[in-house]
């Protein structure tokens, strides 16, 4: 009787450790199996955060390099669409590049020096697969700097960074866009009729600087990182 006993006691002491064993097990299947869907998400978020920054970047380029204008007029008769959207940071460009408020940028500047030099924005996304970045528009921003050494002497070749940093959760992904200015003459500047432009320069020239009227401005891409 006392050796059945003493089997019952070892047996139920090996099926607590197996017991033990088999929990300690599971849990470890379940932290890897965590670990990898971790893993595995992380992975999706920077891959939607790279794809994003640059789907942007391109439509910022087509913003920026298409437009051409043959006349002053016709500048200003496209300056009226800026309250449907169409060439905003464009023509925030004509009207806020190189004015006082707005320094050029330098790498040698200190961090805060290099703070005054950025203009930031935020977007809101629309049309196409706007639906599938929903969750993103709170963590998109498109920083904007200007660097020229030579700006006392021309305009010409003004290297504009277009940045577009896209974050969600604890990923982000960020595409720098750098495009060079061409500053010409107009052939005129006489506009064959008055253009009411005010609600679009309430959007991109609230500060209410003044432009010359005589100067043609065309930014063509460089490159992107």
């Amino acid at each position: 009787m006392r050796k059945s006993k003493h089997n019952k006691g070892s047996a139920m002491m090996i099926a607590i450790i197996v017991s033990v064993v088999v929990v300690a097990f599971s849990l470890s299947l379940l932290l890897v199996c965590y670990a990898l869907f971790s893993s595995s998400a992380r992975k999706v978020t920077s891959r939607q955060c790279k794809e994003l920054a640059k789907t942007l970047s391109l439509e910022l380029e087509q913003e920026l390099t298409k437009p051409n204008f043959a006349s002053y007029e016709e500048e200003q008769m496209a300056l009226k669409s800026v309250s449907d959207g169409e060439n905003s940071l464009w023509f925030y460009l004509r009207y806020n590049l190189f004015q006082e408020q707005w320094p050029g940028y330098h790498a040698e500047y200190t961090e805060e020096k290099k703070e005054l030099c950025y203009r930031e924005f935020s977007l809101d996304l629309s049309g196409g697969d706007a639906s599938k970045y929903e969750a993103y528009t709170s963590d998109i921003v498109v920083r904007v700097y200007w660097q020229n050494d030579n700006i006392d002497v021309t305009k010409d070749d003004t290297l504009l960074c277009v940045e577009v940093e896209v974050k969600r959760d604890d990923q982000s992904a960020i595409m720098r866009n750098y495009f060079t200015l061409s500053v010409n003459d107009y052939p005129s500047t006489t506009l064959s009729g008055a253009v009411d432009t005010s609600s679009a320069l309430a959007v991109v020239n609230p500060s209410g600087y003044s432009v010359n009227e005589t100067e043609h401005w065309k930014w063509s891409f460089q490159e992107r990182e």
